[in-house]
């Protein structure tokens, strides 16, 4: 029985996408429409698998992505350069499907899944934010702090990892609660049951939702976060623990860091390459405060820089590979 694979190109990627394609149909998969679908192909970086699984829904496809960017990327299961292999294994159904942790983020009338965190803060950068944590209905603290975040374990050693919070094990089944910057020297990281509705409430400022560093939800008196259906990946033979020890290490240097580098460093890992006005003007944050991070996370070798061949003063920033 044939397999049917999409292919979801992602943005700036058309090239490498037809050398996917090309592989796959050599290898004699059928390549068909989103709707039923065997496995989903994503050609780019984490942001188009990220952006794959939200505008996908509950029911999207067991995804394999395919990284173009040279190593960069943690949530792709192959580099390009093995696609030719990894077709053959597709078509014969030499690979696993692996359940993926996913939560369900409800904030003005509108639902997001999320798979590695949401994000809360102000509209405005440098405000802190007074909210309640409540699990399960119960309140667990009220805090006064930069933001807090929701994390699955996917998550854990993502943006969550980056502000404080511990590693979750990829098969644990639990979630992650990190106060940003906490004016309470207390206040720890939470580790709570996948099954726990947790809510922020009473926000004292305008603030909104961030949603895997895609999706924006603006939050009026509310954000409930709860456990929704799981992400299907395909897995092959990649070391999932290789992803994680990667993780770890731009973790260490991360932690060395002002929060400004790290803000810029996760702009960078969500919106890919971007220029010192886009970071600027994403971010919200000064020029010069931009100008210091990018300093710091190019000394570390976290980040590289292209200069513009139509323009020598303007330069592009991107992750490390």
């Amino acid at each position: 029985m044939a397999i049917h694979v999409c292919l979801i190109r992602g943005e700036g990627h058309e090239k490498a996408a037809g050398r996917v394609e090309e592989e796959l149909e050599r290898a004699g998969l059928a390549i068909s429409s989103h709707e039923g679908c065997d496995v989903a192909v994503v050609v780019g970086r984490d942001r188009d698998v990220l952006r794959f699984l939200q505008e996908g829904g509950p029911r999207t496809p067991p995804v394999l992505g395919v990284d173009v960017l040279g190593g960069s990327s943690f949530l792709a299961e192959i580099p390009i350069s093995d696609v030719h292999r990894a077709s053959d294994r597709l078509a014969s159904g030499d690979y696993k499907v692996e359940k993926v942790l996913r939560i369900m983020v409800i904030a003005d009338n509108r639902e997001i899944l999320g798979l590695n965190e949401v994000a809360v803060f102000t509209n405005k950068s440098a405000i802190l934010l007074e909210y309640e944590l409540r699990v399960d209905g119960r309140l667990i603290w009220r805090d006064y702090a930069d933001g807090v975040i929701v994390a699955t374990p996917t998550g854990s050693t993502a943006y969550a990892l980056s502000a404080g919070g511990p590693v979750l094990h990829r098969r644990l089944s639990a979630l992650v609660v990190v106060p940003v910057n906490s004016m309470d020297m207390s206040r720890r990281p939470l580790v709570i049951p996948s099954n726990s509705k947790v809510s922020v409430e009473k926000p004292s400022r305008p603030c909104e939702a961030i949603v895997d560093g895609i999706s924006r939800i603006r939050i009026r008196r509310s954000l409930k976060v709860s456990r929704g259906p799981p992400a299907l990946f395909v897995r092959l033979n990649r070391g999932q623990d290789l992803a994680l020890e990667k993780r770890l290490s731009i973790s260490r240097e991360l932690g060395k860091m002002p929060p400004s580098a790290k803000l810029v460093y996760k702009l960078l890992e969500y919106e890919g390459p971007m220029s010192l006005e886009e970071l600027r003007r994403k971010g919200l944050l000064p020029d010069r405060t931009v100008r210091s991070a990018l300093g710091l996370l190019l000394d570390a070798g976290l980040i590289r820089s292209k200069t513009s061949l139509r323009d020598a003063r303007r330069r592009t920033f991107m992750l490390s590979s």
